[in-house]
């Protein structure tokens, strides 16, 4: 099974305290995270959800990823959308990634709706009056049985900007995320360990060690090599007689040169 929700079920297992989500004031740990998206499953299986279905989302940071990775979890389709746009843009998006639902936060719920309803698909707001999504996760039983995904299997739909066109979906698989995921991690784990002054090596060239970062205090200026100027061409000695070079003395009148013309104009005369 590649789903990608099982990186967050693996971190939580490793790292269960430490904190995965933050926003202002607001921390989210691994655990929490991982515990909140299965309880989002039950919630998403509850509104007719199944696999392979599109999910828009247009949520702030620790519902967006609590959402993110309980969409992926059930088997659904994640297609991330900015919660500035308007109704137009919503239709588009929802009708574009033929989507099933929609989940937006309640201060663009209006927006949401409104392009929800045009488009077609059920739109969720998350608002404390209206449907308290801390409460709703707290009174739902958790998943335990994330649904099996291949790596063809598509996770996420990322829209281009759209600056010269309508925007785009990218569809992200489940294997494509899963290689950039463990590439970036392995990058953050060599760059933390540079940054602390230890030395690592790398694939490419075994024995070499990355050099220890320098403290501020410790640089120097690095002295710049100066190229002098190239010298002048040398002169040849060419001239230019009507488009073409060489020494002038070595060139002999043609019919069509300026000599030619002149004697021919004399003899007219």
């Amino acid at each position: 099974m590649t789903n990608l929700s099982q990186n967050l079920t693996e971190s939580a297992s490793m790292y269960p305290d430490h904190p995965a989500v933050r926003m202002d004031d607001h921390v989210l740990t691994y655990a929490a995270l991982d515990d909140a998206a299965s309880r989002m499953v039950t919630l998403l299986r509850g509104s007719g959800l199944e696999p392979g279905d599109r999910v828009g989302l247009m949520l702030p940071n620790v519902q967006f990823a609590i959402s993110y990775y309980g969409i992926l979890r059930a088997g659904g389709v994640v297609v991330p959308m900015n919660p500035l746009l308007g109704k137009r843009e919503v239709e588009y998006y929802l009708r574009d990634s033929a989507a099933k639902l929609l989940i937006a936060w309640h201060d663009c719920a209006a927006e949401a709706e409104a392009g929800a309803k045009a488009a077609g698909p059920d739109c969720l707001a998350v608002a404390p009056g209206d449907w308290d999504f801390q409460a709703a996760l707290a009174a739902t039983p958790p998943a335990t049985d994330p649904v099996s995904r291949s790596d063809d299997d598509i996770a996420v739909i990322l829209y281009t900007p759209g600056t010269t066109s309508k925007p785009k979906g990218a569809e992200l698989t489940h294997g494509c995320l899963n290689r950039n995921q463990a590439v970036t991690a392995r990058a953050l784990i060599n760059a933390a360990r540079v940054l602390s002054g230890e030395r690592i090596g790398t694939r490419s060239t075994p024995p070499a060690l990355l050099p220890r970062l320098p403290t501020p205090t410790s640089r120097r200026p690095v002295p710049v090599k100066l190229r002098r100027p190239a010298a002048p061409p040398p002169d040849l000695g060419l001239t230019t007689n009507t488009g073409r070079c060489g020494r002038s003395e070595d060139r002999q009148p043609g019919p069509n040169s300026s000599d030619t013309i002149h004697h021919s104009l004399a003899q007219r005369r």
